[in-house]
């Protein structure tokens, strides 16, 4: 099927999607890779051996954000491994190492190779924007 879509795609370029398969497909991984300016910052709790650090860090986190109520999300923590996704219309456009937790490295083109993370996602049916 992925050799039929390449086929015909190769005839008719107009019919092309952003999220065909055959754009996921790079010809290598990117070795470089320009920065890009987080839209909100990615916060690390760094290391936390009690109540008071997760409360000094509940704190910065409130004063960055300007918000009183504050949800979060708890997962194991791997090192290295953070990135940013962005989609916009439900499509995938960019991706982005965590860098300095406000500025990363733009790594769209290696992330587009990866199948686990959906070209398009239907985030609108959620009631999500951006």
């Amino acid at each position: 099927m992925f050799h039929l879509l390449k086929d015909i795609e190769q005839k008719f370029p107009e019919l092309i999607t952003p999220d065909s398969p055959t754009q996921r497909v790079a010809s290598g991984p990117t070795k470089e890779f320009p920065q890009v300016k987080h839209l909100a910052p990615m916060l690390s709790l760094d290391n936390s051996y009690n109540e008071e650090d997760l409360r000094d860090f509940d704190r910065r986190v409130k004063e960055a954000t300007g918000l009183e109520v504050v949800e979060y999300s708890v997962e194991p923590k791997f090192d290295g491994a953070g990135i940013s996704l962005v989609y916009e219309d439900n499509m995938f456009v960019r991706g982005a190492t965590r860098g300095d937790g406000v500025v990363g490295e733009d790594i769209t083109p290696n992330l587009k190779t990866i199948k686990a993370i959906p070209s398009p996602a239907d985030f609108k049916s959620y009631g999500i924007k951006r």
